[in-house]
């Protein structure tokens, strides 16, 4: 039974020369996000100095006597709220495309060398093979009769999938 699964995983394995499409593609679609981030980048940048400015301005109203403690305590804690969100998604913004990189180079090896991958593999490493690949493998009389992808791995294999959805795909499934 183990040579039917590990003939599976050779036949299911992704050509190199797919591979370097999907990676094309997905350097193609990299650089249109990028785009995208760095005008979102630019308004977080100005969004967190314009929050910093109002933090100046309410302390400032707040020494000249014209607003009461609990308002400052009010905006002021507004204020860090909106900060901290935005300071937060810029981080994500500048990490995202990056571990996107490293997703899709990570993802593109296994799937490359997959059959030899689960070849050599012990039984545990065999069995997160088969999770990563695999959401079913049927098997009759000892010969493995079909088999259901998972939908990560049937996002990359498939060649009409659009790269963003699949790797949005692969990214939510590690939270």
């Amino acid at each position: 039974m183990e040579t039917q699964v590990e003939k599976l995983y050779e036949n299911v394995q992704m050509s190199k020369a797919t591979a370097r499409k999907l990676s094309k593609r997905f350097d193609e679609e990299l650089i249109s996000k990028q785009s995208t981030n760095a005008m979102e980048k630019d308004f977080l940048g100005k969004r967190i100095s314009k929050l910093a400015q109002e933090q100046t301005k309410l302390m400032q109203a707040y020494y000249s006597e014209a607003i009461p403690l609990h308002l400052l305590k009010k905006e002021q804690a507004r204020i860090e709220g909106e900060m901290a969100t935005s300071e937060n998604r810029l981080e994500i913004l500048n990490a995202q495309l990056g571990e996107l990189r490293e997703v899709l180079d990570l993802a593109l090896e296994i799937a490359t060398q997959c059959g030899f991958g689960y070849k050599e593999a012990s039984d545990n490493t065999r069995k997160f093979y088969n999770k990563a690949f695999f959401e079913k493998i049927l098997i009759k009389d000892g010969k493995v009769v079909d088999k259901e992808f998972t939908p990560i791995y049937s996002m990359i294999s498939c060649p009409k999938v659009r790269i963003d959805e699949a790797w949005w795909a692969i990214l939510d499934s590690n939270q």
